[in-house]
């Protein structure tokens, strides 16, 4: 994935871009990468964009403190965007899920919305707040059932 990412992922004049090979169990690790420095301005706000990715931490490894060190060392005005499965909308299919990834030996957490609403600690949510994705701000309102997407979506600002 690294190899394709660097191949893919080449500056413009209209900005830079770059791919970080981490663990976000390592916040320190990835705010002094050499990426990090060469790439973001930390001065100014940037966006964390952490989709589909802390299902792939287990509640021992304190996901929790690892975003909020993230986000810590972050300038006002920056934001987290999260999507997160979880087994609110859906707890049959959900259970379904968890059990074919277990059984491939993968680490997979949906959260309910209370936990994923933690990682939004001492943030503002955007409108409409901590929502399924099908509607988090839908171009049309798609028919049926909105709750059914499996996933929590959200987007916070660091105002302090």
């Amino acid at each position: 994935m690294l190899v394709h990412a660097r191949a893919l992922l080449i500056s413009s004049q209209e900005g830079q871009c770059a791919y970080l090979d981490a663990d976000l169990r390592d916040p320190e690790a990835i705010l002094s990468s050499h990426e990090v420095a060469d790439t973001l301005d930390l001065s100014q706000p940037v966006a964390v964009t952490l989709g589909s990715l802390l299902m792939l931490i287990d509640d021992e490894a304190a996901p929790w403190t690892k975003v909020a060190d993230l986000m810590d060392a972050m300038p006002r005005g920056s934001h987290l965007v999260i999507s997160h499965p979880t087994a609110d909308m859906s707890p049959d299919a959900m259970a379904q899920i968890v059990a074919v990834t277990s059984a491939a030996g993968f680490t997979f957490v949906p959260r309910p919305k209370t936990e994923v609403a933690r990682f939004f600690a001492g943030l503002d949510l955007i409108e409409p707040g901590l929502a399924p994705v099908l509607a988090w701000r839908p171009d049309d309102v798609p028919a049926g059932d909105l709750d059914s997407a499996f996933y929590w979506v959200g987007i916070g600002c660091k105002t302090v």
